[in-house]
């Protein structure tokens, strides 16, 4: 026996009269009811006053000193009680979990398992004792076992908290916060009034990085607590709950402290260029005679665009227009010869504070916040404000590894050439340029499904920087929200349109009259006898898949072949043959 019984004298000093009138049973109660309110000390000193007078009740004495001392982490003295405690009594079950419990606490999963199993021979429907087993066999690495077992013991007790609170756990440790904070969420909507299962909740959204969830899942645990008179883990979570509230009210505070030093207002601009903030639309030729369209940002105090070359290269007439709505001309300053860049000089200023901040370094990181801002496919989609499309950076080299580009997952199409990149804190990292397409890459023996995703390309800004031969010196930025990222940005990013030369103007009309009449040719030979397994409406569609593919396969190379040798050649008939194959998939 481990339990050594106290002297009378002390006895009658730290206990009053109306204790000592209490039967046995009643004391256990109490301190049952001390236990469970973590209430450990006074619980002690009560069970140590009680004089067993038979063996169950010393069994029960030894059961809940072991209850007390595995509730405060002492787990072999906690097992040796529950020893005691079995000698006595072999066949009562909840001493067979106890010892499963303090087995399974000191690492001994095999005598957790035995006495799991031994707890269920004398008590089949014993949940702690199936829960006990569903976690020896997550030790173990049986986890789809466990897990199913889990399942199992929910469907036959779905109100039992204690299950609830260990599958959540389970989750947890598998990786599977998400499924986690569901689960624990679903049951609390029917179960609102469960306190330890509240203030999991709110551990696991802390450990998600979304505080304010967890102070209101751990508020809400605390009061819970409190009413059912466990005020030491009220007190506990109470504290926790301020320090934490406090500082994130410090962090706040300095950050929006940073970010008045450090962004600029617009409202202490007085260089007024659009006082009405209007969008003043493109003229109507933009879209019909555009021979680009694409994106670029402001710099050098309002004064100049920065853009990919290939969308202003041999352009006739230079729109601009920016996210405020403002329109300009420009012209073309410089491009560079080696990377597609492009500076163009404004017709009028826009406001200094658009001007966009080109560092002096950065350096990149692979899995760093890539923020893409521009006006993809405006034509189709709008063009009145520019997008913005988030990412990583994925490679910090370019395809081949390029040492002036980099890979992104934010993904580009037609438009944003030129434009922005940002990272999260508002820096300008990068400059959007290419969008390679997956099928470029494919072998011949290789399926599209299996086919690499776009690969998104940017040019560094050490190489805009090297182009442009001006820069700022680097500072140290909060880290933005997108919403204030892009609020931020909106008038500094611009959509440029790049008209084409009368000269191709004119004889893209000429081609097209010509392609028109091609394919009015093409339709007009629909024979319904001949062509019986297509409608009218699908064999037109045919003929204007096959006269446009015709066109972007038919090149330079092939005319002169075909003049020489009065015969299409070999490989042009190859790519006629694939033609037909994909128009006919088409339709």
């Amino acid at each position: 026996m481990r339990f050594l019984r106290l002297p009378l004298l002390f006895i009658f000093l730290t206990f009053n009269v109306s204790i000592l009138a209490k039967s046995n049973d009643e004391l256990f109660a109490d301190a049952e009811k001390l236990i469970e309110i973590d209430e450990t000390k006074e619980a002690l000193d009560l069970l140590k006053t009680i004089e067993p007078k038979n063996d169950k009740q010393t069994a029960e004495q030894f059961y809940l000193l072991a209850r007390l001392y595995y509730s405060i982490g002492k787990f072999n003295k906690a097992n040796d009680f529950y020893k005691d405690a079995s000698l006595l009594y072999p066949v009562e079950p909840k001493y067979q979990v106890g010892l499963s419990q303090t087995s399974y606490a000191l690492g001994k999963l095999k005598l957790a398992e035995r006495y799991a199993t031994l707890a269920l021979k004398y008590n089949p429907d014993l949940i702690d004792a199936e829960l006990m087993l569903a976690l020896v066999l997550n030790r173990y690495g049986e986890k789809k076992l466990a897990e199913k077992r889990f399942i199992d013991l929910i469907d036959l007790q779905p109100s039992n908290e204690i299950l609830f609170l260990n599958y959540a756990k389970f989750l947890e440790q598998s990786n599977s916060r998400k499924k986690a904070i569901t689960l624990l969420e679903d049951f609390i909507l029917k179960n609102p009034n469960s306190p330890d299962l509240l203030d999991y909740l709110g551990r696991l959204y802390w450990f998600g990085g979304q505080a304010d969830l967890a102070i209101e899942k751990r508020e809400a645990a605390a009061k819970l607590y409190s009413k059912s008179g466990k005020f030491v883990i009220t007190k506990s979570i109470t504290e926790w709950v301020n320090s934490v509230k406090e500082k994130l009210d410090e962090k706040k505070k300095k950050e929006e402290e940073k970010k008045k030093k450090l962004l600029p207002k617009k409202a202490e601009s007085q260089f007024t260029p659009n006082p009405n903030n209007e969008i003043e639309p493109f003229p109507d030729i933009i879209y019909e005679h555009a021979r680009s369209i694409g994106s670029g940002f402001i710099i050098n105090e309002g004064r100049q665009i920065v853009t990919n070359r290939h969308v202003v290269e041999g352009a006739y007439k230079i729109f601009v227009r920016n996210g405020f709505g403002e329109l300009r001309f420009a012209t073309i300053e410089k491009m560079s010869e080696y990377d597609d860049l492009a500076l163009l000089t404004l017709d009028a200023q826009f406001d200094p504070l658009y001007s966009l901040t080109i560092p002096e370094e950065y350096k990149l990181r692979t899995g760093q916040s890539a923020l893409v801002m521009g006006f993809p496919l405006a034509s189709s989609i709008g063009d009145t404000a520019p997008s913005l499309t988030q990412g990583i950076i994925s490679k910090t080299t370019g395809l081949r590894d390029t040492p002036g580009k980099f890979m992104i997952t934010s993904k580009l199409n037609s438009g944003n050439s030129g434009g922005p990149i940002f990272s999260d804190t508002g820096e300008l990292i990068g400059v959007a340029v290419e969008k390679l397409d997956s099928l470029l890459f494919i072998k011949d023996d290789q399926e599209i499904e299996d086919a690499i995703e776009d690969i998104n390309i940017a040019i560094k800004i050490d190489r805009v920087k090297r182009f442009i031969q001006s820069s700022e010196p680097r500072v140290d930025l909060p880290k933005l929200d997108l919403v204030d990222l892009y609020d931020l940005k909106l008038p500094s990013v611009v959509m440029i349109v790049s008209l084409k030369p009368k000269k191709e103007i004119i004889e893209e009309n000429n081609e097209n009259n010509e392609i028109e009449e091609a394919i009015r040719e093409c339709q007009s030979n629909y024979n319904p006898r001949e062509h019986s397994h297509l409608t009218k409406k699908q064999y037109n569609d045919l003929c204007v898949c096959y006269i446009y593919g015709l066109i972007e396969i038919y090149d330079e190379d092939e005319d002169n072949y075909q003049a020489k040798f009065n015969k299409p050649s070999n490989e042009f008939e190859n790519k006629l043959d694939e033609l037909k194959k994909y128009c006919e998939s088409k339709i």
